[in-house]
């Protein structure tokens, strides 16, 4: 081979290097995007079992009835959630809630299941 050949074929080794070293850094940093939404993903569905529990005791305690216990049941439950949108809507059907006559309002209990159903989607879809 002529030494031209063989410059030639170096620099188009060359740049055939410095293409792949430019994939090599985009498919990193695909990597490392790829990583951190799967870490979101599963930190998202972590949270998961929490609003099936919570949705879980509020709907033992309507099969129950009104009760002082259900209630304390479904607080924690609530609380745990940290979502000002649930906290707000079950403060609404607690106040909805006639211990005395053991009656309350079927539509704020079903609101509050609905905000944590709601935000069920939410974690799912990011």
């Amino acid at each position: 081979m002529k030494s031209s050949d063989l410059s030639k074929d170096l620099e188009l080794t060359q740049f055939k290097l410095k293409t792949v070293e430019r994939d090599l850094l985009v498919f990193q940093k695909e990597a490392v995007s790829f990583k951190t939404e799967l870490e979101n993903l599963r930190s998202s569905l972590s949270k998961i079992p929490l609003h099936l529990d919570a949705i879980d005791t509020i709907e033992r305690m309507v099969g129950e009835g009104p009760s002082q216990l259900g209630i304390d049941r479904v607080n924690p439950k609530i609380s745990v959630l940290k979502d000002s949108t649930i906290s707000a809507a079950w403060e609404n059907a607690r106040r909805g809630i006639d211990l005395i006559n053991r009656s309350w309002s079927g539509q704020l209990i079903a609101d509050t299941t609905i905000a944590i159903t709601r935000n069920i989607r939410n974690l799912i879809a990011q």
